[in-house]
């Protein structure tokens, strides 16, 4: 099992240093519409060359007979190459409900890039449409295809990560996010994408693997991660995501001046993060006034090792995180156990504070 681990482990990795700019959605064009994203539309994908790059042709078929797709994004996140088509609804505008196909001719010279990586894992996503991505060995005989040939696989998304707790740190001024997440025993590596859809303004933390599990086996064990996510964001704005049914929020407010990255775990361990759930801060009657944080949520195993908690102060902003070192190869049970602390912050100056307890923030004024 430990194998597996550090085989996962390098597949992480390399979602990390190839992450583009974080996408923005297209807005509606020139007053009136909405942007759609669109779902269940895409049919065929297949990559061609075109003007001596990669590009995709995506066929398909549109609900209704208004509008066509129009606009297109194109982001590489690690080992995954996603497309996304849009197209603008006009409402004052009725449309028959007959399906319209489409085809559409998409430049992607982020797949070369994907091509020379090809020793690890690639997938394409269009949408809701997944791929495996498979290049084809080249011979060293003449001059090379501009294209390498390669051979799209359908793939079902398996929603079978568990996202345990989400956190913000700043890296020279851009906003990135450390997910703790949890996983059963397959080593397909984990997709993360951090995007904010259509007409909205709270981001969505994707993540799912994409394998076939009626052909592949999964080993029946937990693994957990820790993996950074750069936001592509600057780090004086304030940014809400949604895991799940769980919403973080980042203010700048809570930036640390000074505060140091926080120390690795020893090898041959890591550190396993509680879940918290809710957190609250209350004044205490004592004279001086002191204010108390109470935390509760709970730990995704039933492993028994001490609890620790870490404190760092800023001048009006508390990060606390709690979590557990367990060692790598730790095998633990199944089960949920929940969790309560209060933890003492001592009289304070008057003013606004915030407290960021694993990712979950809550702000006070002290008196």
């Amino acid at each position: 099992m430990k194998h597996i681990r550090n085989w996962i482990g390098l597949l992480l990795l390399a979602l990390v240093p190839a992450v583009a700019a974080q996408e923005t959605t297209p807005e509606p064009a020139a007053g009136v519409g909405v942007v759609e994203w669109l779902t269940g539309a895409v049919q065929a994908v297949s990559v061609i060359e075109q003007a001596g790059t990669a590009a995709l042709r995506i066929e398909g078929r549109l609900p209704g007979t208004c509008e066509p797709v129009e606009r297109t994004a194109v982001q590489r996140v690690g080992v995954a190459l996603y497309v996304d088509l849009y197209r603008t609804l006009n409402p004052a505008i009725r449309c028959m409900m007959t399906d319209t196909p489409f085809e559409l001719i998409v430049p992607v010279p982020e797949l070369l890039t994907l091509a020379a990586d090809a020793t690890l894992p690639q997938y394409l996503i269009v949408n809701d449409a997944y791929f495996g991505l498979s290049f084809a060995a080249i011979e060293p005989v003449g001059t090379p295809p501009a294209v390498p040939p390669v051979m799209l696989v359908p793939l079902p998304r398996q929603e079978d990560i568990q996202i345990d707790g989400l956190a913000f740190s700043t890296v020279d001024a851009a906003l990135q996010l450390t997910v703790q997440a949890t996983t059963g025993g397959c080593a397909d590596p984990l997709l993360l994408r951090l995007w904010l859809p259509p007409g909205d303004t709270v981001y969505t933390l994707q993540a799912y693997r994409l394998y076939d599990a009626a052909v592949v086996t999964c080993p029946s064990i937990l693994t957990q991660h820790e993996i950074i996510v750069p936001a592509g964001l600057p780090a004086d704005q304030p940014l809400t995501v949604l895991v799940g049914e769980e919403v973080y929020r980042y203010m700048p407010t809570m930036e640390l001046p000074g505060k140091p990255t926080a120390p690795a775990a020893p090898e041959g361990q890591f550190r396993a993060p509680h879940v918290i759930n809710s957190v609250t801060v209350v004044a205490l009657e004592t004279d001086p006034v002191q204010y108390e944080v109470r935390v509760s949520g709970y730990q995704s195993d039933g492993c028994d090792f001490p609890v620790q908690i870490e404190q760092t102060r800023g001048d009006s902003a508390f990060q606390i995180d709690i979590f557990r070192l367990l060692p790598a190869d730790v095998l633990c049970p199944m089960i949920v156990l929940d969790y309560s602390a209060s933890l003492n912050l001592g009289p304070l100056p008057a003013g606004s504070y915030t407290v960021a307890v694993n990712g979950v923030t809550t702000t006070f004024v002290a008196r």
